[in-house]
């Protein structure tokens, strides 16, 4: 029983993270249709076809982004791609209305389409993703995200901020090396986490404002980042609320600088808080103890 909780709260925070994509992307899509009949032919918005169309591919790309973020959740950022392509289409068709970056219609006339639109939409990815060119970065951009959990709230303080030396209740235990105070009696504190299997990042932790088990803020920075990138210091303010039923965590994490795809693609994405919902999983999970039978494969002491 317990399994089949976790699995549909998954699922419920899953779509949850879809929401900005999915409007996002509904909207562009219906504006990307408005624009291509206006371009091939103005009076086609005094009737009802545009609109269909476009409702028809707010319905196509709300279904996308759900089932990307289910079945293939890597591939999910080619769901607002595919749109801003649709979009661009719709510019390109006032120049020229045979043209189709997005269109099933055009490829099937003309065939050689089908593999430059995958061109198209294969570069696309790498520009957004930042692989391509380094995109101007915004100074000081705050991520926003939040989440829920049932979990009493000294459970999610312990889990998602801790005390040092005390790593074993922290959500990310498995991969925390060190968590420790740089300065006895200090709010200095010092962590260390394995980044991949061969790397380590380390952060020091300036706590500025504690109050256990509501709030914490504290200016961070990693020793092992690459300073250009930006992405070497920042803050982090976190609040954890009792609602009642639940607890509702908010979290401002903001770093000095960053690329302006990357922000983008994060906000659109809510990766922070795909992140904190892996946490408080984690978290949930442990407090519901082992599954039945999880122990039986263990040695008998004596």
């Amino acid at each position: 029983m317990n399994a089949l909780i976790h699995f549909l709260r998954k699922m419920r925070r899953k779509l949850w993270r879809e929401r900005r994509r999915a409007v996002f992307g509904g909207a562009v899509m219906f504006l990307s249709q408005i624009m291509l009949a206006y371009a091939v032919n103005p009076s086609l918005l005094m009737t009802v076809v545009p609109y269909l169309n476009g409702m028809v591919a707010v319905l196509v790309v709300m279904v996308l982004a759900l089932l990307a973020a289910l079945l293939l959740p890597a591939l999910r950022n080619g769901v607002e791609v595919l749109a801003i392509l649709s979009l661009l289409s719709a510019v390109v068709a006032f120049h020229d209305p045979t043209l189709r970056l997005v269109g099933l219609s055009a490829m099937r006339d003309q065939p050689w389409q089908l593999p430059a639109a995958l061109a198209v939409f294969v570069l696309a990815d790498l520009v957004y993703s930042g692989r391509v060119f380094t995109f101007p970065a915004i100074r000081g951009p705050k991520a926003r995200y939040a989440g829920t959990s049932r979990l009493p709230q000294t459970v999610l303080w312990d889990g998602l901020v801790g005390a040092p030396p005390y790593k074993d209740k922290l959500a990310d235990r498995d991969k925390t090396i060190a968590f420790e105070e740089l300065h006895p009696g200090q709010p200095h504190r010092r962590v260390v986490v394995r980044d991949t299997e061969i790397s380590t990042l380390e952060q020091h932790q300036m706590v500025r404002l504690p109050d256990p088990p509501n709030r914490i803020r504290f200016d961070w920075a990693i020793l092992t980042a690459d300073p250009s990138s930006g992405f070497d210091s920042g803050t982090y303010d976190l609040r954890i609320m009792d609602q009642g039923r639940h607890r509702r965590v908010e979290v401002i994490d903001q770093v000095r600088s960053y690329p302006a795809n990357l922000v983008f693609r994060a906000w659109i994405d809510d990766s922070m808080g795909r992140t904190l919902d892996e946490r408080l999983e984690t978290l949930e999970r442990r407090a519901d103890g082992p599954e039945p039978g999880a122990l039986s494969a263990a040695p008998a002491g004596g």
